[in-house]
């Protein structure tokens, strides 16, 4: 693989978002990316793992924003992992409290982080990719599949990882967003979070290996934009259409 070509895949990402007026800009300082994620979404917390007031993230972890006109439509972070011999499903279990959500009430000591196979097979240098959030009026379209491959492509050349990986909630993951970020992977039953008040609450897992990010990087993000453009568009002169649906006899 051409390590060009994952500058090239970014260049490609940065100049579709340009045809909106969104100018991208990349931050390590990871202070600030709290205080910019608490603007945009107030009440939400920042999951530990990012917080610079819970663990130690400075020098292995970026974050991404995107702005139009002094106002911040997108953020999304990432964090370098040497698992080393040590599985997924097993750092995950000993810092579980650095990847639960702020803003559920769950008891990490009980958290299952090996429901899925994957867990226990990556290894390695990894990367946990999260806190992907896009303002309302830039949702639903092709823009939702082209700022994230711009940050893994950046991430590929900055980390060299063995495997990227997240999580995502079931109405995300079900929607297809892993598949519009690029995730060629995705297993619904990813982990699983106890709940203080005896239910319990299950997210999906996305990730790629070594060979699944160069297929990524080797789609031009144009392609996937324009595709998933297109099906918006079909799917909105669907709903408008004046055609009634077919009458049918009853089954008696």
């Amino acid at each position: 693989m051409n390590y060009l070509d994952y500058g090239s895949s970014a260049t490609d990402a940065a100049t579709i978002v340009s045809e909106y007026g969104v100018s991208l800009h990349l931050g390590r300082d990871f202070s600030e990316f709290s205080r910019l994620h608490n603007e945009v979404r107030p009440g939400v917390g920042l999951t530990p793992i990012f917080d610079p007031e819970h663990t130690d993230i400075e020098n292995c972890g970026f974050w991404l924003k995107g702005v139009v006109g002094g106002e911040v439509v997108q953020l999304q972070a990432m964090r370098y992992i040497d698992l080393g011999r040590q599985t997924l499903a097993e750092h995950l279990s000993a810092r579980a409290a650095e990847y639960k959500p702020p803003y559920i009430d769950a008891d990490p000591a009980k958290a299952r982080f090996d429901l899925s196979p994957i867990s226990a097979e990556i290894q390695g240098r990894v990367v946990y990719h999260g806190e992907y959030w896009l303002a309302k009026s830039l949702r639903g379209g092709g823009l939702t599949s082209v700022f994230p491959r711009y940050l893994l492509s950046l991430g590929q050349l900055v980390f060299d990882p063995d495997y990227v990986f997240g999580f995502q909630e079931w109405n995300l993951a079900f929607n297809g967003l892993g598949t519009k970020e690029g995730y060629d992977h995705v297993k619904i039953q990813g982990m699983r979070w106890h709940m203080n008040d005896g239910t319990e609450s299950t997210r999906a897992i996305v990730w790629m290996g070594r060979k699944d990010i160069a297929q990524m990087i080797n789609t031009n993000p144009a392609e996937v934009y324009q595709y998933i453009e297109n099906m918006r568009e079909a799917r909105s002169n669907c709903s408008h259409s004046k055609l009634k649906p077919p009458m049918t006899t009853p089954i008696i």
